[in-house]
């Protein structure tokens, strides 16, 4: 395939770029892909840049404007990192439990995952603190009063986080 610019505006999910991003540098021209309109789910995109560049590929982002160049990819170690999408589930449970404790091994902060800012959605509702393991996660008194959330970078934690806010009864804006 020969590659080139494109323009694609507001996609229905960040997975389309993500997907045009990994075949990229297989493109003859590589890819030079313009991301106009509302921008959902920013870190999603954010991680597979930063994936293409472990592997060896010199992708970039300029303003509004993707960049990777035809590349070969190189095989080197990569531990996938536990996800915080999937994690987001258990802060639901536990925050819909009156008392508890649960460790979520492995998973830890600063691993470009746009839905790490669960610790920040949840911390109302949890105590979350990070060992040297993973995430301790305990139960707390629920606070009342109004919760804001702003998913547009993180559309993942709607579920789990709405059904969190209706299962405790608490006010709260999406």
């Amino acid at each position: 395939m020969r590659g080139g610019t494109i323009t694609l505006d507001s996609p229905v999910s960040s997975q389309f770029i993500s997907a045009l991003l990994l075949i990229a540098p297989h493109f003859e021209d590589g890819l030079k892909l313009h991301w106009t309109g509302r921008r959902l789910s920013g870190p999603y995109v954010d991680m597979t840049v930063a994936m293409l560049n472990h592997f060896g590929v010199a992708a970039r982002v300029e303003g509004d404007v993707i960049i990777v160049p035809p590349s070969a990819l190189e095989p080197v170690p990569f531990e996938v990192p536990a996800d915080w999408s999937a994690a987001a589930f258990w802060l639901e449970i536990m925050a819909l439990t009156d008392a508890g404790t649960i460790e979520l091994q492995g998973l830890r902060t600063g691993m470009d995952q746009g839905d790490e800012r669960a610790v920040e959605y949840w911390s109302s509702l949890l105590h979350i603190e990070h060992a040297n393991t993973g995430t301790i996660v305990r139960s707390k008194p629920i606070s009342r009063g109004d919760h804001h959330f702003n998913l547009q970078d993180t559309p993942d934690l709607f579920q789990p986080l709405t059904f969190t806010c209706a299962g405790r009864s608490l006010t709260a804006t999406f």
